[in-house]
């Protein structure tokens, strides 16, 4: 173990430099304890290929995690890009999202699911200081260091890159609606995707889908946003009235997992304007849109943010991916449950071809870039 003293703060590194299983590939880890202002520390990893080939890619991902989920979660991606010579720093979320340790077992619905109290911008001062860390350390001024991060942590990822100066920045299906008009789509089912959901789950009829819509918007308006009220107004209405008492479960589940505003989290969200984030960016970004995005719908505000970003000239590119929010097969709806398997109690599966071509995107854009 070395020790550092740097800024008054101790700082420890567990120097685990030996070939690894890691994602399923050799690779070489380094672990790290950053002192942070409240007395307690970052946990952080370092990984690199321990493949001579790819030593000479002096880039540096630091994978911004959404406040919800830890680092390991982004595998599916982050693992092709250590395949392809970059190098990863990725840090211990300071809240999880509880999951199920046996997904067999997983029901339809989760009761007295509670959404972390944790909010975006903590993961994105949590990246700050990662960045600032490691921008400290001679052992990684050979690299050229920026964020990536996907969904939530692509916004935590923009915030951050406010804060710093990152060479870079990759955006993965990030929302670009203000806050509230993100809130309003989530809790009134006016997206598609989420029609198509009520529409199965209920064997509705298109006449009440209509009036649902209707109802919704009557009752959610972005001036008021009455969680409780609004909750129960949906269980009692007369659509859902002669339907099983299990389903109205799911629906029950299905709302309450929807933006209720009772938390630091979700009020992070409401206050939410992501383009003047963006208007604030110095270095290069691309933006990556899941076109079959069942929860950020950003195939919509794109080229708006094209045009913005182009007059502020600033270094963009945005590409399009066939693909779902989570690239997966079928569009998710809740943690946990997708209409395909509710109707056929299958497993929804990874489009891992998407995610292939994300990476090369990836590659291709950094390299020209830097």
């Amino acid at each position: 173990m070395i020790m550092y003293m740097k800024n008054k703060f101790l700082i420890c590194l567990f120097i685990l430099m030996i070939p690894l299983a890691c994602f399923g590939l050799t690779c070489d880890t380094v672990s790290f304890r950053i002192p942070m202002s409240n007395h307690t520390r970052l946990n952080g990893y370092f990984i690199t290929s321990s493949s001579k080939e790819f030593l000479q890619k002096k880039f540096l991902f630091v994978v911004v995690p959404s406040s919800q989920r830890k680092w390991q979660d982004y595998e599916f991606f982050t693992r092709l890009l250590v395949e392809r010579g970059f190098s990863l720093f990725v840090f211990d979320n300071r809240e999880e999202l509880l999951k199920p340790t046996d997904e067999s077992k997983v029901s339809c619905y989760v009761q007295d699911t509670v959404k972390t109290n944790c909010s975006f911008y903590d993961v994105a001062s949590d990246a700050v200081i990662a960045f600032r860390f490691l921008k400290s350390h001679n052992e990684f001024r050979k690299y050229k260091i920026g964020f990536i991060g996907h969904s939530e942590g692509a916004m935590a990822a923009l915030v951050a890159s406010c804060s710093t100066k990152p060479d870079f920045l990759v955006e993965i299906a990030s929302s670009l609606m203000r806050g509230t008009e993100f809130v309003y789509s989530q809790n009134a089912f006016l997206s598609p995707g989420k029609f198509e959901l009520l529409k199965q789950l209920f064997e509705l009829s298109e006449k009440e889908l209509s009036s649902l819509s209707h109802y919704a918007q009557e009752k959610l308006s972005l001036d008021s946003l009455d969680y409780d009220g609004y909750l129960k107004a949906v269980l009692t209405n007369s659509i859902f009235a002669n339907k099983k008492r299990k389903k109205l479960e799911i629906l029950e589940y299905y709302v309450k997992a929807q933006w209720g505003l009772h938390n630091k989290h979700d009020l992070a969200m409401l206050k939410f304007n992501p383009v003047e984030f963006y208007k604030k960016i110095k270095c290069p970004v691309l933006y990556i849109v899941c076109k079959r995005d069942e929860t950020t719908y950003a195939l919509r505000d794109i080229t708006t943010l094209e045009k913005t970003m182009y007059k502020e000239k600033k270094p963009f590119y945005a590409a399009i991916i066939n693909t779902t929010h989570s690239f997966c097969k079928y569009p998710v709806y809740s943690p946990y449950q997708t209409i395909y398997s509710f109707k056929h109690n299958g497993r929804n599966s990874r489009e891992l071809e998407k995610v292939s071509q994300v990476v090369n995107l990836i590659t291709s854009w950094i390299n020209k870039t830097n």
